[in-house]
């Protein structure tokens, strides 16, 4: 795998590099690579992937939507009272993706169309099965403060952004 990996990216180089003509690439001799045949989806998904690596999150001003990075702070009450694991006042913040399920149902759905700025009580209940003890099934409230609203800039594949790179 790793060395199919390796010729889909060495092709992939040699057309943006500009090395390809009408579509086909000629390698030469090169030790231990066995060359097959790449596919154009392949191809296409090796330059999504290092596009992605190269997106930026650009704050917005605008309302949160699905897929958007929030940037909040906020405390759990179990019964009035903070409980452990549930609090994030830091500086820094916490970022989290909006539709990324990794908050408890409810969580990410409730911050959807909040803005920057805003605090939200969202009124949640952890699954039966959560795994820790005194949470399973118990209502909470989470007090939030949205610190920023980011949205993810992918960079275009462009020969500008190829010289650059």
């Amino acid at each position: 795998m790793k060395k199919k990996l390796m010729a889909v990216l060495l092709v992939a180089m040699m057309v943006l590099a500009g090395c390809a003509t009408k579509g086909k690439v000629t390698i030469g001799e090169y030790k231990g690579l066995a060359l097959t045949s790449v596919s154009q989806e392949e191809v296409d998904a090796e330059l999504d992937a290092m596009l992605q690596s190269y997106a930026e999150l650009v704050e917005v001003d605008r309302a949160a939507k699905e897929g958007d990075t929030v940037n909040i702070n906020f405390v759990g009450l179990l019964n009035g009272e903070p409980f452990e694991g549930g609090t994030d006042e830091s500086e820094a913040g916490y970022d989290l993706v909006l539709g990324s399920t990794s908050f408890i149902d409810g969580f990410e759905d409730g911050l959807i169309g909040a803005v920057k700025g805003e605090k939200r009580d969202l009124n949640l209940t952890f699954p039966e099965d959560f795994g820790v003890e005194d949470l399973n099934g118990q209502a909470v409230v989470f007090q939030v403060t949205v610190n920023a609203v980011k949205y993810k800039l992918v960079p275009e594949l462009t020969d500008d952004f190829i010289a650059e790179k």
